[in-house]
């Protein structure tokens, strides 16, 4: 992503082409980047802007704790990661993966962004999925989410087409 950008700027495409990205957007290449990243549009994990009460909450934490500094998209998704883990652990009593793999699946674990599921038919985590742009906001250039695509809209169910299983 570092390489692509800076040579797309060098070479005009920037300025010309729409760009999007899978893990473009994160607070990293941003921070690495600067001003060559902004109007890169991309799928956003996390962002410390999610308005939800819990992200909130655990920003205001980060801050206090890290001088100021706000959670990146690694370090919101990472906490949002084991929360899961330590509520599985704490269900099943054990820390053997295969218990906590048997809580997992099936189950509802409250994160930073709200209650999500754990789909026992694929162990897909169902939430909403998050679409936004490289921009500034507050004074500080950043991923900023612009469409929140919802939990069922982003994760479909299973429809049992799947072979992956027989290969």
């Amino acid at each position: 992503a570092i390489n692509f950008a800076t040579q797309a700027k060098d070479f005009g495409v920037l300025d010309k082409v729409f760009v999007g990205s899978v893990s473009f957007v994160t607070d990293g290449n941003v921070k690495t980047l600067g001003p060559i990243a902004k109007g890169i549009w991309g799928i956003i994990n996390y962002s410390s802007t999610l308005d939800a009460p819990g992200n909130k909450a655990f920003v205001a934490a980060w801050k206090k704790a890290y001088n100021g500094d706000e959670p990146t998209n690694f370090q919101g998704e990472t906490y949002m990661g084991m929360q899961v883990i330590f509520q599985a652990v704490e269900r099943a009593k054990s820390v053997k993966p295969v218990d906590i793999a048997k809580v997992m699946s099936g189950g509802t674990f409250d994160t930073i962004l709200g209650r999500f599921p754990i789909r026992a038919e694929d162990h897909q985590m169902v939430g909403p999925n998050f679409f936004g742009y490289i921009g500034e906001q507050g004074g500080k250039l950043r991923p900023i989410i612009a469409t929140t695509i919802p939990a069922d809209v982003a994760t479909p169910p299973p429809t049992g087409t799947c072979n992956m299983g027989s290969l």
